[in-house]
């Protein structure tokens, strides 16, 4: 199972690239919906979460901050879920709209693998 660890937590590393453009991408949006609003919600607490676990991995390994970690990925598949659906619903994506998308689809299934195993353990 260490492999997988180690996959999630440089999962927690590439999540950082994501919500900060995720984040960036939601806060210049003008006259935000309720969705919209609910993903910049999503983007800044998962950027501030990734940072934390990364932290907690790279310097100070607290197995009750990595323990957190596993359950912050069981929440993430709602969220990443949620932002799929919103760009998969938009219409002529940009190549910002389109990363997102894809990092989206992608932390789905990731998130679905590390949760399983989390569940296993």
């Amino acid at each position: 199972m260490k492999e997988i660890e180690l996959l999630s937590n440089l999962a927690d590393i590439f999540g950082i690239l994501y919500f900060s453009v995720l984040s960036n991408y939601m806060i210049n949006k003008k006259n935000k919906t309720d969705l919209e609003k609910l993903i910049t919600f999503f983007g800044i607490s998962g950027l501030i979460c990734d940072f934390a676990f990364t932290s907690n991995f790279l310097f100070i390994n607290n197995d009750f901050i990595f323990k957190l970690s596993k359950i912050a990925d069981v929440s993430a598949i709602h969220f990443f879920s949620i932002t799929s659906y919103y760009f998969y619903n938009k219409n002529k994506r940009t190549n910002t709209e389109n990363f997102l998308y894809l990092f989206s689809l992608i932390g789905v299934v990731v998130d679905s693998i590390f949760t399983f195993n989390f569940i296993l353990e």
